[in-house]
């Protein structure tokens, strides 16, 4: 049997000032050892994406033009500049921080009508925890280029 230690962890939700094309919120966690991780959520219209192959494959989903959508901006709750495939860094992965903010960043995308959260990163551990989180990756063309993106409906 195995212990998880979580450890003690604050997040504070603020209104995003600097995003006037719609609503957002910042998640910034705070953690007993002085750390300080950050988060962002837009909620943004699928129209935003008008004019990339994003739209059209999201209206392929299913989704109505006027659909909205949760775009997570940024997404450092344990910390910015961890790498996944640091050992040293690794200590402050993986205990379950990313799954509590995910999870709040989820409710507050429901509550604001988003019908879809949509990612992207070039980190491979951030790819492995949105798999691990449900979400799907959209095919590339061509040669595999980073950051993928990934969306999961809600």
């Amino acid at each position: 049997m195995s212990t998880i230690i979580i450890p003690e962890l604050q997040v504070r939700k603020d209104q995003l000032r600097w995003y006037t094309e719609g609503t957002g919120f910042s998640y910034s966690t705070t953690f007993q050892d002085g750390r300080e991780g950050y988060s962002e959520l837009l909620i943004r219209p699928i129209t935003d994406y008008e004019v990339t192959g994003f739209y059209d494959f999201l209206l392929g989903c299913g989704l109505e033009p006027d659909a909205t959508l949760g775009h997570t901006n940024l997404f450092y709750p344990n910390g910015r500049g961890l790498d996944g495939e640091n050992p040293a860094h690794r200590r402050f992965m993986k205990l379950g921080n990313g799954s509590r903010v995910l999870e709040m960043i989820t409710e507050d995308a429901l509550d604001q009508g988003a019908r879809l959260l949509y990612a992207f990163s070039d980190q491979k551990s951030m790819q492995d925890f949105l798999d691990k989180k449900g979400f799907s990756f959209i095919k590339q063309r061509g040669p595999k280029v980073r950051p993928r993106s990934a969306y999961r409906f809600l």
